[in-house]
């Protein structure tokens, strides 16, 4: 049986998440949004879904799966669950130092009159 890694949306990310509009295209998610919460088996990523909503001692003391989480294949695969179902997902390469310090110079540019 499949194992997949959960993982949950911050606390502090779900209301924007939830109001944002759907995408067109691939979802590019921030780690640093997620906590990651254990492995989990199952057929398919909709019996996560399904056992961790309908089977309490399925969840050791996580929450319930919900619009913004994150499922990840052994396959390195993401999903991300959306109000209609799953969507793919890939991280987003993090940020480096030479990365933000161009951000800002560009930033600073463009502010100058």
């Amino acid at each position: 049986m499949p194992l997949y890694k959960l993982f949950y949306l911050r606390d502090s990310q779900i209301q924007k998440f939830r109001e944002s509009p759907p995408k067109q295209k691939l979802y590019s998610l921030r780690i640093g949004d997620y906590n990651e919460a254990g492995e989990i088996e199952a057929p398919t990523p909709y019996a996560v879904w399904k056992q961790l909503r309908d089977e309490p001692e399925a969840r050791h003391g996580r929450r319930e799966f919900g619009v913004g989480d994150v499922l990840e294949t052994e396959q390195s695969s993401l999903m991300i669950l959306n109000h209609w179902g799953f969507d793919q997902a890939e991280w987003r390469p993090p940020e480096t130092a030479a990365d933000n310090s161009e951000t800002e110079a560009e930033q600073v540019v463009a502010e100058t009159p």
